[in-house]
């Protein structure tokens, strides 16, 4: 028993555990204090191909590699009840915030106003992930962790394998869960080595040779990994002629949707080559894409191909202007707690040691420079912003001095922290929710109803239900087979597995002429979404139809649910 009571005292006694505990009592409070959601619905449409949700245990996960998506499935099997996705989410941001934690206070010997700032830290940070969960920021954090252990063991001169090998775990798991998020950080590593190849050409000393060559073996190890992941993917998915297919599609469809935008007036002479009207550019851009025969790959293709004919693959917001508006409004508002985290961060360390003061600065730049570059590339959402911050402040804070012996330092840390906790107190508003929606009771009651009518199958506009998942704690699943008849008029998620499943199971052919059907019915609705406010939207499909397909529809309600409508569409042979 003696044994047993001094390895439970030993491991109290430990960093990490300490770390933990005050990892578990900020999720605690973020649970009790908040409404954990998805930031997006992709979460959902992830998680639905795995899980079982319409009877298939799908590998093919798309943005998450088949070997994650293989585990998630097997205990989707075993307990269908228990949201896996999220469990596995939220085990990695544990571990992750657990690990910088600890590799913090480690590096403080233990100063007790160390473990003050990290509660300071994941006060906020922590707090930001929790309420705005993604699979992305996930992965983008996963790596993060991985490059500050590596950072740790070569600012330390360490020959640690122990240490080594679980960041390379970590980022494998990391580049599994979502490939590009190691874009997000790959400029940390990059500045960081040439911060250290600096160094030794300034100083070719011997520790800063065994420095710069230890850093770069580890490098060629985390390249190797990442060659691996990224072939085996590949691999896995030419093998299945679907999915082959897929990816072609999604990344047509990627490079046109969120890379570019192609204006309909100033490139009429494309669109008017594959046959689409200012009506159907519309739909696609808002989504709104699940027809086979307008919207296929041959068509996407030739749009892509007449882009880059015009040199204008890409559409760069290259405004400094805009760019600069945009960047203040992240910093002043959307992400203006861990902003300000950010500076105080840079100006306790320079403050505090003065032999990394250019590198604090080159940290601060590199920061903010990322969240520039991806403004320019108009893709400076928060699940992209906040992980590359995270680490920013995470590597300010290791270079931070701490002084038992001097009090009023002590008293400085002291109502810095509680200050900057009650603010955090409120912070979490920031990053709840971020849509102004009238109600989300109403995507509940819809499903219900879509539920209550098996006999039917409902094709919905993508703003109709965009946020379904609201439907949902992220705790728990939907009902086995809850979206059995239930599909949007598109998604990323078309051509896979699963649409095809759910095609056949409901007879349908994949054109919007479905909706003609004496069982298929149209839902939309009145939301706002991305800043747009949607209404009426049924009028764009029955153009499309009446425009690719030659018929007159009238359209009959008959259901409101809120501010959610079911229609009926049927051939109006009279006109």
């Amino acid at each position: 028993m003696k044994k047993i009571l001094n390895q439970v005292k030993e491991i109290i006694n430990k960093t990490w555990f300490k770390i933990a505990i005050i990892n578990v009592g900020i999720f605690v409070i973020a649970n009790i204090l908040y409404s954990l959601k998805y930031e997006q619905i992709d979460d959902m449409i992830m998680y639905g191909l795995y899980s079982g949700l319409d009877g298939t245990y799908n590998i093919h996960g798309v943005y998450i590699h088949p070997v994650i998506c293989f585990i998630l499935s097997i205990l989707f099997r075993i307990c269908p009840s228990i949201n896996w996705h999220t469990i596995f989410l939220l085990s990695m941001q544990f571990i992750c915030f657990t690990t910088i934690g600890t590799i913090l206070v480690n590096k403080s010997e233990n100063n007790k106003l160390s473990y003050i700032t990290y509660s300071v830290f994941a006060s906020v940070c922590y707090l930001s992930l929790l309420l705005l969960i993604q699979y992305t920021s996930v992965a983008a954090l996963l790596i993060a962790t991985a490059f500050f252990i590596i950072f740790d063991i070569t600012e330390k001169s360490q020959k640690n394998n122990k240490k080594l090998l679980f960041s390379i775990t970590l980022f494998a798991i990391g580049i599994m869960t979502r490939m590009q998020s190691i874009l997000i950080i790959a400029p940390f590593f990059a500045i960081y080595f040439i911060y250290k190849l600096a160094n030794f050409i300034k100083n070719k000393t011997s520790e800063n040779k065994r420095q710069l060559f230890s850093l770069l073996k580890k490098y060629i190890v985390i390249a190797l990994i990442t060659a691996i992941v990224y072939i085996s993917n590949i691999l896995i998915y030419n093998s299945n002629e679907i999915y082959k297919n897929y990816i072609e599609y999604n990344n047509l469809r990627a490079e046109l949707q969120d890379l570019s935008y192609t204006n309909y007036e100033e490139n009429k002479e494309i669109f008017d080559e594959i046959g689409w009207s200012k009506n159907d550019h519309y739909l696609f851009y808002t989504f709104n894409y699940g027809d086979e025969n307008v919207y296929s790959k041959e068509n996407l293709q030739k749009i892509v191909d007449y882009k880059k004919s015009k040199g204008e693959q890409y559409n760069l917001n290259t405004n400094i202007e805009n760019v600069w508006e945009n960047l203040v409004e992240q910093l002043r508002n959307s992400n203006k707690y861990i902003s300000i985290m950010l500076f105080v961060a840079c100006i306790l360390a320079i403050y505090t040691n003065d032999k990394y003061k250019i590198f604090s600065g080159i940290i601060l730049i590199t920061t903010i420079g990322i969240n520039v570059l991806f403004i320019v590339l108009n893709r400076a959402m928060l699940r992209v912003v906040i992980p590359e911050y995270i680490l920013g402040i995470a590597l300010l804070l290791y270079y931070i001095k701490y002084n038992n012996n001097e009090k009023i330092n002590k008293k400085i840390y002291m109502i810095l922290a509680i200050s900057i906790l009650i603010v955090t107190a409120y912070s979490g508003e920031t990053y709840e929710f971020n849509y102004n929606l009238n109600s989300f009771n109403s995507y509940a009651k819809v499903i219900k109803y879509t539920n209550e009518h098996k006999e039917n199958t409902y094709l919905y506009t993508a703003p109709a239900l965009q946020f379904r998942y609201l439907a949902y704690s992220v705790y728990e699943m939907p009902p086995k087979g809850a979206f059995s008849n239930l599909r949007v008029l598109g998604g990323w998620d078309i051509f896979t597995q699963n649409y095809y499943n759910f095609k056949e199971k409901n007879n349908l052919q994949g054109t919007f002429e479905d909706l003609l059907k004496d069982n298929v019915y149209l839902i939309d609705g009145d939301v706002s979404w991305s800043g747009v406010y949607y209404q009426n939207y049924k009028q764009h499909i029955i153009q499309f139809i009446k425009e690719h397909y030659g018929k007159n529809v009238k359209c009959e309600k008959i259901q409101t649910i809120d501010n959610v409508y079911i229609y009926k569409l049927t051939e109006d042979n009279e006109k």
